[in-house]
């Protein structure tokens, strides 16, 4: 995973499990995430806006891809897409020798050689490997690596 100190914006569970989505905080051994909840006026203006800080588990920490799915959810290091209807899966990781986001696939390499060019806007996010453990067993081997 990402070093905790060069995040932005970033998704992790919280101690209660709930997946949270915000900016890393650390405050001295604990870790947290900085989100801000705005109410607005009927008009659009901002009634009230109130930041809050949930403590979250820092191994379960994903930063943010600056990519988004079909649905336009936010895809996150460690998601699993799929195309619809499709037994294929493209597990997103980031490689920190490249420094950037990478992603594999659940096929052989040969399989990949005949695999069109992957467009971002036809896959949803199906899981996370940090949430789900047959993703994680899939995967495991394969950051940096694949």
């Amino acid at each position: 995973m990402i070093n905790i100190n060069d995040i932005g914006l970033c998704k992790a569970l919280t101690l209660r499990g709930d997946d949270e989505v915000g900016h890393l905080v650390k405050i001295g051994e604990n870790y947290f995430l900085s989100t801000v909840v705005t109410e607005l006026h009927d008009n659009g203006n901002v009634k009230n806006s109130v930041n809050t800080l949930v403590q979250i588990l820092p191994d379960t920490v994903c930063a943010y891809t600056y990519l988004n799915d079909k649905y336009n959810q936010l895809v996150f290091e460690g998601d699993v897409l799929s195309p619809d209807g499709s037994d294929l899966l493209i597990y997103i990781y980031h490689d920190h020798i490249r420094g950037m986001f990478l992603y594999h696939t659940n096929r052989t390499t040969e399989e990949e050689s005949k695999m069109e060019p992957l467009n971002i806007h036809e896959l949803c996010v199906i899981g996370n490997v940090t949430r789900d453990d047959n993703l994680r067993e899939m995967f495991e081997n394969c950051e940096g690596d694949c």
